[in-house]
C-alpha cells in the first residue's frame, strides 16, 4: 500500500495541513505565490543594481568604462572619473589592449595622468615594465588614444 493511499484508508486529509503557521504547511509552497509577488520579487536584483550604479555614478563620481575599436574588440578598461558635466578623465586601475586583444599594457592613472609602475606587452606577448610612467609612452599610445571620452557601451 502506498504512502497516499494509506492516508486515505485511514481518513486521514492530506489537503489542511496540521501545522499551517510553520514551514510544514501545504499553504507555502515555492511558485504558488501571486503574479504581483513574483513580479516584486524579480525586480530585486535590477533594483540593487539600479541602487549600485547611482552610488558610483553620483556620491563617487566614478564609473567603470570600455573603449572599443571599429571591430568591436576591447582597446581599454578601467574607471572615469567625472571631472566637470560630460567631462571624464582615466583614475584607477587600467588596462589596455592591441586589436587582436592581446594585453599591450596595464597601471595606474590619476585623475587622467599616469601614475606609478606602468607594464607593457609587445604583440607576442613580451612584458616590457617601465619604472615610471613616462617611459614607453610611444608604445601605448594608440591604445590609449581618447582616454578623455565617457563610455561608448
Amino acid at each position: 500500500m502506498t504512502a497516499s493511499s494509506d492516508q486515505a484508508h485511514h481518513g486521514l486529509d492530506t489537503s489542511v495541513s496540521a501545522y499551517p503557521d510553520s514551514h510544514l504547511s501545504n499553504s507555502g509552497r515555492p511558485g504558488t505565490g501571486s503574479p504581483k509577488t513574483k513580479l516584486i520579487l524579480s525586480l530585486i536584483p535590477l533594483a540593487a543594481l539600479a541602487i549600485w550604479f547611482a552610488y558610483m555614478w553620483y556620491v563617487s563620481g566614478v564609473i567603470p568604462g570600455k573603449e572599443k575599436y571599429a571591430n568591436g574588440a576591447i582597446k581599454a578598461e578601467g574607471y572615469l572619473k567625472r571631472e566637470s558635466l560630460g567631462e571624464y578623465v582615466r583614475h584607477g586601475h587600467w588596462t589596455t589592449y592591441f586589436e587582436s586583444g592581446a594585453k599591450s599594457g596595464e597601471g595606474m592613472y590619476d585623475m587622467g595622468a599616469k601614475t606609478g609602475k606602468w607594464t607593457y606587452w609587445d604583440e607576442m606577448g613580451v612584458q616590457r615594465t617601465s619604472p615610471h610612467a613616462s617611459d614607453n609612452e610611444d608604445a601605448d599610445r594608440a591604445a590609449t588614444a581618447g582616454h578623455d571620452q565617457p563610455p561608448s557601451d
